[in-house]
C-alpha cells in the first residue's frame, strides 16, 4: 500500500527514479572508461618507454620524445662512442710515426677533433633534455660535467651530480682530483672518504691523493692524520697502500707516530705492510728502526739481538717478530710446557705421514761480526732427517746451520751455532729459521712432538772461537 502511494506520488511530482538510475550508471561508466584511457595513456607514454628503453631505444623515444629513460640510453651510447674515439685518437698519436705527409696527420687530427666536439654537443643536449623533465637525475649532471669545455661549468655540474647521488663515483673522483689540484685538501679528503666507503676497488688510486696531501705540508698532513685518527673503516686499507704511494719512504712512519701521539694505537696489522714494503725495497735497517719506534715500552723489554726468544708474545707474522707459515701434517703453537712453572715455549706436533714444514722464522739486523745462536730443546721426533736452526743473509747465502735435531730429548738440552756476519755490505739483514733438513720426498716423513725455548743470539768477542755443538 505504501509503495503504491510512493509511485503515485512520484508520478504526480514528475520525478522518474528509474531514469535517474540510468543516468547514474552511464556517468559511472563514462568515468571508468576515462580512467582506463588516462591510465593506458600514462602506461603507454611513461611506463612502457622506461621498460623498453634499453632494448628498443627508438621505439621508446617515439612513444615519448622527452622521456628521460630513452634519452639517457642514447646519451650513454654516445658517451661510449666518444670515449672509444678519444682512445683511438690517443693510440694513433702514441703509435710510431710513419712517412705520411704532415698535412695528412693534421687533417686527421682536425677530423677527430670535430667528431669529438659533435659528440659532446649531442651528449650535452640530451643531458639537458633529461634534466628538463627529471631535475634530480645525477647521471645527467655528471655527463654535462664530462663534456663541459669550461672547468668552472664542469665543476658546478659535477657538484650537482654528487649532491644528488654520492654513488656517482666518476663525479666524486673528478672532484677529488680538482680539489687536490686547487689545494683544497679538506674538501679533497671528504671526497676521498666517499670513494673509500663506496668504491673500495679504487683504494690504490685514492691513496695516491692522500699521500700527496700528507706530503704537501703541515696543513695537509694534519688533515690526513685527523681523518685516520677517527678510525674510519678504510684505515687499514689506506695504511696498506700508503707506502707504495708516498714519495718519501718515511711518510707512513710519520703518520703512524702522529696517530700514536693521539692515543690511537697502531696495531701490527697496520704497520706490517709498511715493514714488508721496506724489506722488499731492501731498506732493512730503515725497516728495523721503524719497527723499534712502533713498539711499546713493554714490548721493547723483550727485544735483544733476537726478539721474543722466549715466545712470551704471540706470533706477529711481521718482520722482526716470529712468523710461521702454513705446514702440512704439522701443528705449531706457542704455549706452556709442563716442565716449567711459568713462561711459554714453541711446540710442534708432527702427524704420521709426509710433512711439509714451515717453521718459525724471524728477521734480525746484526752488524758485521761473530755471533752465537743458541736455544733449548725437549721432546722426541722420529725422522730420516731432523730439524735444523739456521741463519742466512736475507735473500742471499747461508751463514750456518746447527746439527740435526732428531731423536729423544728427555730433558731440556742446549744447542748452539756459531756464525759470522760478513763486512762486505751485502748482508744488511739476516733471517733466523727452523727448517726440516729433508732433501727428497722419501725424507719428508716425521712423527713426534718437539719443543724449543730460550732462542738467543749473542755477540762473541773478537778473539773468541766460533763453535757449533749439539
Amino acid at each position: 500500500m505504501r509503495s503504491g502511494s510512493r509511485s503515485r506520488s512520484s508520478r504526480r511530482s514528475g520525478f522518474d527514479f528509474k531514469r535517474l538510475r540510468l543516468k547514474t550508471s552511464a556517468s559511472r561508466l563514462f568515468f571508468a572508461a576515462l580512467l582506463v584511457v588516462v591510465g593506458g595513456w600514462f602506461i603507454f607514454t611513461r611506463s612502457l618507454p622506461f621498460a623498453i628503453a634499453e632494448s628498443d631505444t627508438e621505439t621508446a623515444a617515439w612513444l615519448s620524445s622527452n622521456h628521460p629513460a630513452p634519452l639517457l640510453v642514447q646519451a650513454r651510447q654516445l658517451r661510449a662512442q666518444l670515449f672509444r674515439s678519444i682512445a683511438k685518437s690517443k693510440a694513433a698519436e702514441d703509435a710510431p710515426k710513419t712517412s705520411a705527409p704532415p698535412s695528412n696527420e693534421a687533417q686527421s687530427q682536425a677530423r677527430n677533433s670535430r667528431e669529438h666536439d659533435t659528440l659532446k654537443a649531442r651528449i650535452s643536449e640530451l643531458a639537458r633534455r633529461i634534466l628538463s623533465t627529471e631535475p634530480l637525475n645525477a647521471e645527467a649532471y655528471r655527463m654535462l660535467g664530462e663534456v663541459a669545455s669550461d672547468p668552472k661549468e664542469a665543476r658546478v655540474s659535477m657538484k650537482n651530480a654528487v649532491a644528488r647521488s654520492r654513488r656517482e663515483s666518476v663525479a666524486v673522483y673528478w672532484l677529488l682530483n680538482d680539489s687536490a689540484t686547487q689545494g683544497d685538501f679538506e674538501r679533497a679528503l671528504g671526497y676521498a672518504d666517499v670513494l673509500l666507503r663506496s668504491r673500495g676497488q679504487l683504494t690504490p688510486y685514492v691513496v695516491g691523493y692522500i699521500a700527496h696531501i700528507a706530503e704537501s705540508g703541515p696543513a695537509g698532513f694534519e688533515g690526513v692524520v685527523s681523518r685516520l685518527s677517527a678510525d674510519p673503516p678504510w684505515r687499514a686499507a689506506v695504511l696498506r697502500y700508503l707506502p707504495r704511494s708516498a714519495k718519501d719512504l718515511q711518510t707512513p712512519l710519520r703518520i703512524m707516530k702522529a696517530l700514536e701521539g693521539r692515543n690511537s694505537r697502531v696495531a701490527a696489522k697496520y704497520y706490517r705492510p709498511y715493514l714488508q714494503y721496506l724489506v722488499g725495497k731492501k731498506q732493512i735497517p730503515l725497516a728495523y728502526a721503524t719497527w723499534l719506534q712502533l713498539q711499546t715500552a713493554e714490548q721493547l723489554k723483550l727485544v735483544g739481538l733476537i726478539n721474543n726468544g722466549g715466545f712470551q708474545r704471540d706470533i706477529s707474522n711481521a718482520p722482526f717478530g716470529w712468523q710461521i707459515g702454513r705446514s702440512q701434517n704439522a701443528l705449531t703453537r706457542f704455549g706452556p710446557h709442563s716442565s716449567r712453572l711459568e713462561g711459554r715455549a714453541f711446540q710442534t706436533i708432527f702427524s704420521d705421514g709426509r710433512v711439509r714444514f714451515s717453521g718459525p722464522r724471524q728477521m734480525v739486523v746484526l752488524a758485521p761480526g761473530s755471533y752465537e745462536l743458541s736455544g733449548e730443546v725437549i721432546g722426541q721426533i722420529k725422522a730420516k732427517r731432523g730439524l735444523k736452526w739456521g741463519v742466512r743473509c736475507v735473500a742471499s747465502r747461508s751463514l750456518g746451520l746447527t746439527e740435526e735435531i732428531s731423536g729423544a730429548y728427555p730433558v731440556w738440552t742446549k744447542f748452539s751455532l756459531g756464525f759470522v756476519v760478513p763486512s762486505s755490505g751485502d748482508c744488511p739483514g739476516q733471517e733466523v729459521r727452523l727448517q726440516h733438513a729433508s732433501r727428497s720426498a722419501s725424507e719428508e716423513f716425521v712423527s713426534g712432538e718437539i719443543w724449543f725455548d730460550n732462542i738467543k743470539i749473542t755477540r762473541k768477542g773478537i778473539d773468541q772461537p766460533i763453535s757449533s755443538t749439539k
